[in-house]
């Protein structure tokens, strides 16, 4: 009988053994697979950061498109204004020594 209880009790610590290196594996695999959420997690949100940076640019970009656009017509604006004022005081005085000429024909 005492060979036979420790054999019996060497099964169980056999079994309980076998058990504990399943849930072992077990948790490892669960581990392993919160690890590989927590990357697919991270590199979305990372994802996510650089096209929110992205469009952040985007926009300071436009801006400053803009800013420099409505700068440009500005000067252009300036030097252009008395350029046009110049040719169209030039043109009525043309019109007018057209019209002196005609009259003397």
């Amino acid at each position: 009988m005492d060979k036979l209880e420790k054999q019996k009790q060497t099964r169980i610590e056999e079994t309980a053994k076998q058990l504990k290196e399943k849930q072992t594996r077990e948790k490892e695999i669960v581990f392993n697979e919160n690890l590989d959420n927590l990357d697919t997690v991270n590199n979305q949100k990372s994802e996510s950061d650089t096209a929110d940076e992205n469009l952040i640019t985007k926009k300071q970009l436009n801006a400053e498109l803009k800013n420099f656009l409505e700068q440009v017509t500005k000067m252009l604006d300036d030097r252009l204004s008395p350029l046009l004022k110049c040719i169209n005081q030039h043109g009525e005085a043309i019109s007018q020594l057209t019209e002196i000429l005609g009259e003397q024909k």
